[in-house]
């Protein structure tokens, strides 16, 4: 009986991976038929700073172009994965625990849905007008004298900015990656303190280390500015103290389920 059992979850857990697979493919061509719309989407921060792309190897559209797609098509199935976790794990579960294993998923969901608002509306316009003030830029009347200014027009770019396309798909690509697991902190200590790994007390007086951490979380993915640090470092702390009331109100809740 138990054999069956066995065999019966290791086909039921094959013909999901089968369907993850099949999805998988499907969303991977869809992504591919639609590879310009989401390019544009992706660099859109960029474009509309008047700033064209370089392309300095053969093979480096396409490469960039698939890599894309295969990112973009992970990201699409995270929900679809989420539901098959979801259905799988239902059979064995109180009911109780199904509204719990629920609730976990969507706040996942929701905290990814805020994350891509956040970077694609915020974070990436301010990086890409950062980087791209580096551009050089002279004023006809502020060159000396002494040149022969007939031949000189109004503006005279000496540094311009024209970044490589693989470049861009990259950095904005692990951008979106590295946040969408710093945004899934509040998750993490959810599941911490279900399974009592760690307290809200014990959270709370390591304060001192998270505010350094987020100074330094901030400096390495925010652009090399004080405001937009600080900023950063500011929604990390909210993060976090957010993390400590939802503890404290789990805390309170199972307190007042061992009284009853």
């Amino acid at each position: 009986m138990q054999l069956q059992n066995i065999t019966k979850h290791i086909t039921e857990v094959k013909y999901r991976f089968l369907y993850l697979g099949f999805s998988f493919f499907c969303t991977f061509l869809t992504c591919y038929y639609y590879q310009i719309e989401f390019l544009y989407l992706l660099i859109k921060p960029f474009l509309e700073l008047n700033h064209t792309f370089l392309s300095t190897d053969v093979t480096e559209i396409l490469t960039s172009l698939i890599s894309l797609c295969f990112l973009m098509s992970c990201i699409l199935l995270i929900p679809f994965v989420l539901y098959h976790i979801w259905c799988y794990l239902k059979p064995g579960r109180y009911q109780w625990e199904i509204q719990y294993q629920t609730r976990l998923s969507l706040l996942f969901l929701a905290l990814l849905f805020i994350e891509f608002l956040g970077i694609y509306w915020y974070i990436l316009p301010e990086i890409s007008a950062f980087f791209t003030s580096y551009q050089i830029v002279i004023h006809k009347d502020t060159l000396d004298s002494g040149f022969s200014l007939k031949e000189v027009p109004d503006f005279m770019k000496i540094v311009e900015i024209s970044p490589k396309l693989e470049t861009i798909l990259h950095y904005n690509l692990q951008l979106f990656l590295v946040l969408l697991f710093l945004l899934q902190i509040p998750v993490f200590f959810i599941i911490c303190y279900h399974f009592k790994i760690i307290t809200a007390m014990q959270l709370g007086k390591s304060r001192k280390f998270i505010i350094f951490l987020s100074l330094l979380l901030s400096a390495f993915i925010s652009p090399p500015d004080v405001f937009n640090q600080l900023i950063c470092t500011f929604f990390f702390l909210f993060l976090f103290e957010m993390c400590i009331f939802v503890g404290y109100f789990l805390e309170s809740i199972q307190k007042y389920k061992n009284i009853e």
